[in-house]
């Protein structure tokens, strides 16, 4: 399955589009879940699924991974075997020429993803365990609907990070699980709450990326309108319309269906351009190698964690969002003791899960840390 990428599109939004085209009911890739499977599909990068440009050939997984520019005369190049996986996925169960005729497989799917592509699953089949999926780009919470309404938050902006919040529509726990990771540790809140800054009128609001020495200012009504974005304290979303601003000031990154460009990868990027980059540091952690978890309480510094393999560790008192950590998808890291780490994912900022040490140890872990000013 070749797609052509028209003006304006990405890939994620090509291959919508020609989902749609082939019977998929558009209102699902509204739902998080399902872009969390896609992705997963797509970025296998044993598949020999291409992005063709004019400058030759790249892999579709790294292209979509890191959210690669695409021109209008790229072409998304998808094999059978995963096309047939995004069709069975999504529904789209009008047939090509490039369909292979093949039992559809049940996806491992949150209860979430289940519902958004009930059509396709076979109702016969019992007893497969959910497996939470998703990315740091659109990690996908499970969070039913009343569990994401608790979040909503009709008060104004105060310049005070004092509510919790879920991440939205955007892939953005990089940046989220860098907020709360700072905002937990000792002074974490009132340096974040320094950068931002209330005009008199109480409508305008400056926020300071010393980082990289930018500002951007914003009103109100830009907060309440970015609902693409977190969903609860409408100061958090100071941060993230401040960090989209500036990459599309500097033109990197696609823009994804909500026309944001803070669809990344690693909270790396946030801690340099929230404090700076000689403050950063990063480590995998491995089983045979494992980062010293005592470290994670030392006040002075903020840490996140993330897996980037398909088997992750288990958490525990995480019911709503699966017994598994998300695969590529940042954590906050609040501290540590002899038995636990103790994590926040940007999905559910005001509840702590804990993952053990022992369970820690066993996977190879990306550990991203800052020293705080």
């Amino acid at each position: 399955m070749d797609i052509n990428i028209r003006r304006k599109e990405g890939i994620s939004q090509a291959i919508k589009r020609q989902l749609i085209e082939l019977g998929a009911n558009e209102a699902q890739f509204k739902n998080k879940s399902l872009w969390v499977s896609i992705k997963e599909i797509i970025s296998d990068k044993n598949a020999g699924d291409k992005l063709k440009t004019k400058a030759g050939e790249k892999d579709l997984g790294e292209a979509f991974e890191q959210n690669t520019t695409t021109n209008v005369d790229d072409t998304v190049s998808i094999t059978k075997e995963t096309w047939n996986k995004l069709v069975t996925l999504t529904g789209a169960h009008k047939a090509t020429k490039e369909d292979i005729s093949m039992p559809a497989q049940r996806q491992t799917q949150t209860p979430a993803q289940e519902a958004a592509s009930s059509k396709t699953n076979n109702p016969s089949e019992e007893g497969s365990t959910p497996v939470e999926g998703n990315e740091n780009a659109s990690a996908e919470t499970g969070l039913s609907p009343e569990d994401r309404e608790k979040y909503r938050n009709n008060n104004p902006a105060n310049g005070k990070l004092d509510l919790p919040y879920t991440q939205g529509d955007v892939a953005d726990c990089w940046i989220l699980s860098g907020i709360e990771s700072i905002k937990r540790k000792a002074g974490g809140k009132k340096y974040l709450e320094s950068l931002i800054t209330q005009d008199p009128s109480g409508n305008y609001f400056t926020v300071s990326l010393p980082g990289i020495g930018y500002k951007y200012t914003f009103t109100q009504q830009d907060l309440k309108n970015a609902t693409h974005l977190s969903i609860g304290d409408l100061d958090v979303r100071l941060f993230e319309l401040a960090m989209d601003k500036y990459y599309k000031s500097k033109n990197e990154g696609s823009r994804d269906e909500y026309g944001s460009n803070i669809g990344r990868d690693y909270t790396e990027e946030f801690y340099k351009i929230i404090i700076r980059p000689n403050a950063f540091r990063k480590i995998t952690s491995t089983p045979n190698n494992p980062f010293n978890p005592i470290d994670f309480s030392n006040p002075r510094k903020a840490f996140t964690i993330s897996v980037k393999s398909n088997d992750t560790p288990t958490v525990e008192d995480g019911a709503r969002c699966g017994s598994k950590m998300h695969s590529r998808h940042a954590y906050s890291v609040i501290k540590s003791d002899a038995q636990y780490i103790y994590i926040v994912d940007p999905h559910s900022s005001d509840r702590i899960m804990k993952l053990s040490i022992e369970e820690f140890k066993k996977y190879n872990i990306l550990v991203e840390s800052v020293v705080l000013p």
